[in-house]
């Protein structure tokens, strides 16, 4: 099996309907160019570890698409050490409703993802090259959604995306396993004592069996507490 070939598409669209995620074939096959982009790419510069076509489905796509439900209609998202643009790019693509924001410390990154917004001709979406400590001044407090996938860990992603937020904004946090990440979030607590609530929506990849979960820190988190 290749990236972009009829049986890739095929898990593309199967997975999508096993997360919940409807996947058109248009969807599917701006993916399929993405991927294919992105194994050209790889050659020369290293974007992604993961190249095994099945794995690049799941591991980038899928669970990329696995975050859409949990993000609401026409926000504004802020993807922090976005890489070779999972998830934020691979999210424009299937939620053209969304506004995003890239932004990645290493410049040929950034390059590539820059490379996939002129190709797939997308809009409402840009990327830069910046520490998080520096972007983006004058939209302080205004992003909905601030996101991360295995960035690292949940005290210092708060601390990134907190000021980032619109009032009732929300950190997303893409982790592993639900242990793994309720031992994160005890030992978090035990160290710096009171800290955000985080809810946790544990999901599993289709295909390979992986275990997910999202952290999500939101107001109406705060609310419930």
């Amino acid at each position: 099996m290749e990236i972009g070939s009829a049986e890739w598409r095929r898990i593309i669209r199967e997975g999508g309907r096993a997360l919940n995620v409807p996947i058109g074939a248009e969807i599917a096959d701006r993916f399929s160019r993405y991927g294919e982009e992105l194994l050209r790419w790889n050659r020369r510069i290293n974007l992604t570890a993961i190249t095994d076509p099945l794995e690049a489905a799941v591991k980038h796509f899928l669970d990329s698409a696995a975050v859409s439900p949990h993000i609401p209609p026409h926000a504004r998202l802020l993807d922090i050490g976005a890489g070779a643009g999972f998830p934020g790019l691979a999210l424009k693509i299937l939620r053209p409703d969304l506004e995003v924001a890239l932004v990645d410390a290493v410049r040929k990154k950034v390059s590539f993802q820059q490379h996939m917004i002129r190709t797939l001709s997308l809009s409402g979406i840009r990327a830069r090259h910046a520490r998080v400590e520096d972007i983006f001044e004058s939209d302080a407090h205004g992003f909905d959604v601030v996101i991360c996938r295995a960035l690292t860990d949940l005290p210092r992603f708060f601390q990134m995306a907190g000021p980032l937020l619109a009032p009732n904004g929300m950190c997303i946090a893409m982790k592993g396993r639900p242990e793994e990440v309720e031992a994160e979030i005890r030992a978090s607590v035990a160290e710096d004592g009171p800290a955000p609530h985080w809810r946790m929506i544990p999901y599993t990849l289709p295909y390979l069996d992986a275990r997910r979960t999202l952290a999500i820190h939101s107001a109406s988190n705060a609310v419930r507490e």
